[in-house]
């Protein structure tokens, strides 16, 4: 009779021998969730980590794979938002799992992602991972227009925001073309019809219609701040009147940084923590814009302002952001001008604020650059400004112009043009 001894070598050696041949087989697929998976993550925000289980063995050479969702991605092992809108709920997924020693490589498995409520509102706006949550903690992306401050009235002539949300039932955005420093009360009216239905009002410098604009200094920055420093106490306990930068600057950029954090400080001075729209550095009365870090404007300046915005202008007469010789493309082609938008806001997202990388809103965009001529590839660019994600404004109500006009008879109809617009807004 054995002794116990020899009874346990025996039996360890006959496993052995029964594993040899066993292949290792794909058994499962599991997803770790992140410690907070919250609606309107950014892209490429993690959302968890997947793993794949084995009958035996260890499995080497393991890959993942996503089908049938946009929501999400795959990034190694990780998986991330691949949408910046991703709302609450639950996801189920189907994972596909391969191994390079597996016997039953590739495999299909489910897992489940539950996305948790963005945290609740705080009662102004905020920006973070480079989104704008609004008073009420949802995103807010930006559907609007442009608007003269002299069509105020005519705009918005009762509570019921009419003409104006006949046209755009959906529209959440106005920014006010201001050309003079008119005060508080100037604007008293337009506001208080329009705010209280959740829409933006920025009040925006434009002095110098066309851009390229030399940056103010001197007296003529104390009298731009004077004027922002009134409008910000006036309107203080009101989320939805929102501040923008000098319109469509030229450089040089330090002088431009300088600027901006002046205008900065006198709204924030008057007690006003609403968000402020900061213009990039462009002359777009050449074509030229210089975005981001590295190109004219002092990154450092930025570094512990909150609440901004970088105000962006598209049009289809701008260089395509990667020419080298700066001059105009008038692209055609939808699937470059995608990429051109995308370029442009990519590098805006360089220089980043105290609340880290800056949202972007497209503060222009139309189908003509120079108001009189109808651009080769205006509507594509329209287009592409409106699928970019970020949120636009399109100029104009009423530009008096020959093209990038949205309505031809103060509110009655629509151009084709408009149209388009319209068709997009209340989508």
């Amino acid at each position: 009779m054995p002794s116990p001894t020899a009874t346990i070598v025996i039996g360890t050696i006959g496993a052995q021998i029964a594993n040899i041949g066993v292949a290792t087989a794909i058994t499962g697929a599991n997803l770790t969730p992140a410690s907070a998976v919250t609606s309107g993550s950014a892209i490429g925000t993690v959302a968890g980590t997947l793993s794949a289980s084995s009958s035996s063995g260890a499995l080497t050479g393991v890959a993942f794979a996503l089908n049938n969702t946009t929501n999400f991605a795959v990034n190694g092992s990780s998986l991330v938002f691949n949408s910046a809108s991703v709302a609450a709920g639950s996801y189920p997924l189907t994972v596909t799992v391969s191994a390079t020693n597996a016997s039953n490589t590739p495999q299909s498995y489910s897992v489940t992602v539950t996305v948790a409520p963005a945290a609740s509102g705080t009662g102004q706006f905020a920006m973070r991972n480079g989104l704008i949550y609004d008073p009420n903690g949802n995103q807010f992306i930006a559907r609007g227009i442009n608007v003269y401050e002299s069509d105020q009235g005519s705009v918005s002539t009762s509570a019921a925001g009419t003409p104006l949300l006949t046209l755009f039932p959906k529209l959440n955005f106005i920014r006010l073309v201001c050309f003079n420093y008119n005060p508080p009360s100037y604007y008293q009216t337009f506001i208080d019809q329009l705010t209280p239905m959740g829409i933006v009002v920025e009040l925006e410098h434009h002095s110098g219609a066309g851009g390229g604009v030399p940056p103010l200094s001197g007296s003529a920055l104390t009298s731009e701040d004077n004027w922002f420093a009134s409008l910000a106490a006036a309107f203080a306990s009101n989320p939805y009147v929102w501040f923008g930068t000098l319109n469509e600057p030229s450089g040089p950029g330090s002088t431009l940084s300088a600027e901006q954090v002046s205008n900065y400080n006198a709204i924030r001075g008057a007690g006003n923590n609403s968000p402020i729209m900061m213009e990039v550095l462009g002359d777009y009365s050449t074509g030229i814009l210089v975005l981001g870090a590295g190109h004219g404007l002092i990154s450092s300046e930025y570094a512990n302002l909150t609440n901004i915005i970088w105000d962006l202008h598209i049009y289809n007469g701008l260089p395509d952001f990667n020419a080298s010789n700066g001059t105009n493309s008038y692209s055609t082609s939808q699937t470059f001008l995608n990429g051109m938008v995308a370029g442009y806001i990519q590098q805006c997202q360089t220089i980043p604020s105290g609340d880290g990388t800056v949202p972007v809103i497209i503060g222009e965009y139309g189908i003509s650059t120079d108001d009189q001529n109808l651009d080769p590839g205006g509507t594509q660019t329209c287009i592409a400004v409106q699928q970019s994600g970020v949120g636009c404004a399109a100029w104009n109500w009423d530009s008096q112009a020959a093209w990038d006009i949205l309505t031809p008879d103060g509110g009655q109809t629509l151009t084709s043009y408009g149209q388009q617009v319209a068709g997009w807004i209340n989508a």
